[in-house]
């Protein structure tokens, strides 16, 4: 007999004689854990982009901690700070390339507030002992002159210096300042470019602090002078407008100070006049130092003057000119010829045309006072009124309301010698000049070297009547003060802080910085919220999202396999009639002959 047997699939039928066997028992947990198996299998695609968005949902997450652009009031501890890892202070590092020497400035300060109004609250670096922290060196840049390839490696010593003390994780982002004062201002300009130059190019090699190239110039006068006034406002807190935020009035804000600083060079004021008020353009300055532009809150008009050659240094070389052409042939013939600006008894040796001279002091005061105003130049003729000493044109000042302070000779006259104090009084300081004046140059030296004097150097100590002289001239009878004002202050420091221009050059430089950040958080923001991937890009978080990729193109593989090993397999759970909704290629049949 002949006939046709329709083979099954061998796993069907042992997966048959298995539950016939077991009787059935097993059944709901085998059939639970498969059909487990087959919904994960034919939703691997929804569960491969629910782990992916889940991941991406994680990279949010993470970067979203990073703190906000708001002030926190937290109360610094200036005495480590510097050391702490998760520190958020930032750096700004200037070298003061002054005429003897350059002198490095190290300054801080926390994060911003995010408020336009406000400044940046920077501070000078102070070491364990409260002092400030900077290094100086001699002597300055303009002395390489000759050599201005030498110029960079002599700034060495403050950018390793400055370099120690700012935490190197904040090297790159801390900017740096070199900015030259009067020495390399007297150079010609092609001997200040090649010392520039050299600056420029071998700086940015030697520190990892942010150099660019137009963090290294010579600063003129006008901008030393509107520094200092900046520094000088800003210790004080006369920019703080913090108590009332909408206030953007001129004449209702903080009122600022006036400043003066008699070098040994040059003569320096600067103070706000009003907007109406004209000044020439050559002495004029608008200052706006909020981060803000288009805010006028930190808006101010400035009057701003540098007298060059009436520093008590160059004064004191045009006094002696002016001795040695009314009395020339005396000095020649090696007679004596007396300076009533030296103490009684002090023989004094000047160099002049290339020859040397002695002159013997006579300690009068009031005639040194008298001899100094010929250098003044008071019978220049004044263009425009009112004008103070060499005919240069002086806004007028309320003296009954305008606040002035003395820097430099004001504060060296008054305190190293006299001791005086801050506050400026024309009638005592000149008592105490005259008294010093007048006593005996033997005595001054016995009373020098028993340390009476322990803050005045020897030269200092030497000229102290005629710069004290000078001082009370140029101030009252050159910048017009009366002998009656009495809102001067002489100082080095304010509020136990030392005041440099330094310090304003920094705040006026740096003052976009908070703008800067603010607009790099709102873009961050709304990219953010245009494309989550641009935020996790710019936040370094690309390898994770390659990570991801790569596990999604594996899984995606191993995906499509297993459903190329599972089609040949056919599901044992059917109805009873399941054999033949199998399909046709998985149904063997074969003829069997069978002999009867």
């Amino acid at each position: 007999m002949v006939g046709k047997i329709t083979v099954a699939p061998v796993a069907l039928c042992v997966d048959r004689i298995k539950v016939m066997i077991s009787g059935g028992k097993n059944i709901n947990i085998t059939t639970k854990l498969y059909k487990f198996r087959q919904e994960f299998h034919k939703n691997t695609t929804l569960m491969l982009f629910s782990m992916l968005l889940a991941a991406l949902l994680f990279v949010l997450y993470i970067t979203n901690q990073k703190p906000a652009y708001t002030h926190t009031n937290v109360i610094y501890d200036e005495h480590s700070i510097h050391d702490k890892p998760d520190s958020e202070m930032s750096y700004g590092v200037v070298i003061d390339c002054g005429s003897s020497g350059s002198r490095v400035y190290i300054m801080y300060w926390p994060p911003h507030t995010g408020s336009k109004t406000e400044l940046l609250q920077i501070k000078q670096m102070i070491d364990m002992d409260g002092n400030p922290v900077r290094k100086k060196i001699k002597p300055g840049i303009s002395s390489y002159a000759k050599d201005p390839g030498a110029a960079s490696e002599s700034l060495r010593p403050l950018l390793e210096f400055a370099g120690h003390h700012v935490p190197r994780r904040k090297h790159q982002e801390t900017p740096l300042y070199i900015l030259a004062t009067a020495g390399m201002r007297l150079l010609p300009k092609h001997k200040q470019h090649a010392v520039l130059n050299n600056l420029r190019k071998k700086v940015p090699k030697m520190t990892k602090f942010y150099v660019a190239d137009s963090h290294i110039e010579v600063i003129t006068g006008k901008q030393e002078g509107i520094y200092l006034w900046i520094a000088t406002n800003y210790a004080l807190g006369r920019f703080d407008h913090t108590h009332d935020p909408t206030n953007t009035s001129e004449h209702k804000r903080r009122s600022t100070v006036g400043t003066i600083e008699i070098g040994g060079a040059s003569l320096q004021i600067a103070y706000e006049v009003p907007w109406d008020q004209y000044v020439p353009l050559d002495y004029s300055a608008t200052i706006n130092l909020g981060c803000d532009i288009h805010e006028t809150i930190h808006e101010y008009k400035v009057y701003v003057v540098t007298h060059l050659g009436y520093g008590t240094d160059a004064a004191r070389r045009r006094y002696i000119e002016d001795i040695y052409n009314s009395k020339h042939v005396k000095l020649k013939n090696h007679e004596k010829v007396t300076d009533a600006c030296l103490p009684p008894d002090m023989v004094d040796d000047v160099s002049i045309h290339n020859a040397t001279y002695k002159l013997t002091g006579t300690g009068e005061f009031s005639r040194c006072k008298t001899l100094l105003r010929s250098i003044l130049n008071e019978s220049t003729p004044c263009s425009r009124s009112p004008c103070s000493l060499n005919g240069v044109f002086q806004p007028a000042i309320d003296f009954n309301a305008a606040e002035f302070y003395g820097f430099a000779e004001f504060w060296y006259s008054s305190n190293d010698v006299l001791r005086m104090g801050e506050r400026y009084r024309h009638k005592l300081h000149d008592a105490a000049s005259k008294d010093f004046c007048q006593r005996s140059w033997s005595l001054h030296k016995h009373h020098y070297k028993m340390g009476l004097y322990p803050h005045a150097d020897a030269f200092r100590f030497k000229y102290q009547c005629f710069k004290s002289a000078w001082m009370t001239t140029v101030l009252h009878k050159g910048l017009r003060f009366p002998d009656n004002y009495r809102n001067l202050k002489a100082v080095q420091t304010i509020n136990g802080k030392e005041v440099q221009w330094a310090m304003g050059a920094l705040l006026y430089r740096t003052r976009f910085f908070p703008m800067r950040d603010m607009k790099t958080e709102d873009s961050l923001s709304t990219k953010a919220q245009q494309h989550i991937f641009w935020l996790v890009f710019h936040n370094g978080f690309y390898p994770i999202v390659i990570v991801l990729t790569v596990i999604v193109v594996l899984m995606l593989w191993l995906y499509y396999r297993r459903i190329n090993r599972y089609s040949k397999t056919i599901n044992i759970y059917r109805d009873v009639d399941d054999l033949d909704q199998v399909p046709p290629d998985e149904v063997y049949v074969y003829d069997l002959r069978v002999d009867m």
